[in-house]
This record gives C-alpha cells, sequence and structure tokens, in this order.
C-alpha cells in the first residue's frame, strides 16, 4: 500500500520522497491514492494561500497560488490540457487528433486554453466565496477523483502509453477506495453541500468524458490531464454558483 502511495505521490506531484522501483501493476493501481494526493495538494495551496495573505494584497495571494500549484505538480496536467485542446479542437479526423495530442510542440489552441484556464482559475481564486481551506480542499480531492473515474468507466484511445496502466489496472477495488476517500473528505469539510458538489462534478466529467470518447475514440493521458484541469475550475465555478451565503 505505502508503495502504491508513493507512486501516486511522486507521479501526479513533484514531492519526491525516495525511489520507489517501477511496477506497472503497482503504477496503474495507485488511483486508488489519487484523492489522497488531491488533499495533500489542497492542504499545500492553502498553506501558500495562509502564510501570503499576510503580507500581500489579494491578486498577488492568488497568483502564488496558481503558480504554487504549478510548481507542486510539476505542471504535468498543464501540458496534457494544451495538448488536449490542440488535438480535440483541431477539426482533424480521429487519427489525427490524436497525432497532434502526441507531438510535443503546442499550437494555438493550447496556448489560447492555457491562457484562459489560468486566468480562470486566478479570477475565481481572487475572491472566494467560501472559506479557503474548504476551497482548495475539495478543488484537489474532487479534481484527481474526477480522473480515476474516467480511468475505470471509459475506454483507452491508445494502443499503448503511459496512461493505459490506468485504465489496465483501475479496478473496482481501486475505485471504491477513491471513491470512499473523496466522499468522507467532502463530508468532512463541506458536510451535504460538499457530496452536492461532488454529484454535479461527477456528472460533468461523465459528459465531457464520453464527447471526448464520441470523438477521439476514448481517453488518453493528454485527456486524463485535461480532466484534472478542466474540474478545478469546475468545482470553483460551483462554489460561486451552490457555495455562495448560507450553502457552506
Amino acid at each position: 500500500m505505502l508503495t502504491r502511495l508513493l507512486m501516486a505521490l511522486q507521479n501526479i506531484t513533484r514531492i519526491y520522497i525516495y525511489p520507489v522501483k517501477f511496477d506497472e501493476v503497482k503504477f496503474g493501481q495507485a488511483s486508488a491514492f489519487f484523492p489522497l494526493v488531491g488533499l495533500i495538494i489542497g492542504a499545500a495551496l492553502y498553506s501558500i494561500y495562509h502564510v501570503s495573505a499576510k503580507v500581500f494584497p489579494m491578486e498577488v495571494v492568488a497568483a502564488l497560488v496558481v503558480v504554487g500549484q504549478i510548481f507542486i505538480t510539476g505542471g504535468m496536467h498543464l501540458d496534457g490540457w494544451m495538448d488536449s485542446m490542440d488535438g480535440l479542437f483541431s477539426g482533424r479526423s480521429r487519427e489525427r487528433k490524436l497525432e497532434i495530442m502526441r507531438d510535443s510542440r503546442v499550437g494555438a489552441n493550447g496556448v489560447i486554453g492555457l491562457v484562459a484556464l489560468l486566468l480562470l482559475k486566478y479570477t475565481l481564486l481572487l475572491h472566494l466565496p467560501v472559506d479557503p481551506l474548504t476551497a482548495l480542499l475539495l478543488m484537489g480531492v474532487v479534481s484527481r477523483w474526477a480522473m480515476v473515474y474516467t480511468f475505470r468507466f471509459f475506454p483507452y484511445a491508445r494502443s499503448e502509453g503511459m496512461g493505459r496502466a490506468y485504465k489496465a489496472y483501475t479496478g473496482w477495488r481501486e475505485f471504491l477506495v477513491a471513491t470512499a476517500t473523496v466522499v468522507v473528505a467532502v463530508y468532512l469539510v463541506a458536510q451535504v453541500q460538499g457530496l452536492i458538489l461532488l454529484g454535479l462534478i461527477c456528472l460533468l466529467t461523465h459528459f465531457i468524458a464520453r464527447q471526448v470518447t464520441h470523438t477521439i475514440g476514448g481517453m488518453t493521458g493528454d485527456t486524463y490531464g485535461a480532466t484534472s484541469e478542466g474540474m478545478e475550475v469546475a468545482t470553483l465555478f460551483l462554489l460561486y454558483i451552490i457555495g455562495a451565503g448560507e450553502w457552506l
């Protein structure tokens, strides 16, 4: 279990504990701990928020949180987001879209998508309608669980790739562990309203993953990363829509 947790932590963040020998099965099964890693990310971002808010105006605080997340995660999911924007919105055939997503070069759609994503994150973090700790923990845990949902319920579009291990080895056990983690976490953080938010994110994740599968035949490592980034922003949006006032 510890090996799988470290694989999850050291794969989707740049937090390094000690070397872990690669094992494809354990690598794929590490998805069970993605929501827990999301909580760690959220807690780290709150630390940045809390400390910087004592010194800087909110405009700087929000920017530091965005930059801090890029530093903690290594920007790996941002890379997936850009590649997904380039491929999915290229207007080409399925095969060509997959080729574009694999290309290491970034196109116009990827740049536009990145700017839009970071701008939304920054502005949504600027005047949070709920406690910052609540927002950042929910953002971290729910978005990472959304990836596990796509691992379990949607096909993989390629015959190879690092993301294929997650699809192959995320079984019911891994999905249920991840789901139990996220349900307990969101309930402790935001009670019933947190569960409502989780349900809405689940519906949105399912709808988008279904559209992606219809477009390119399944998910890829890039669209897994894009799912995490997109659901972070979606979580913040939902906090404004249903989390204002007395909701949370």
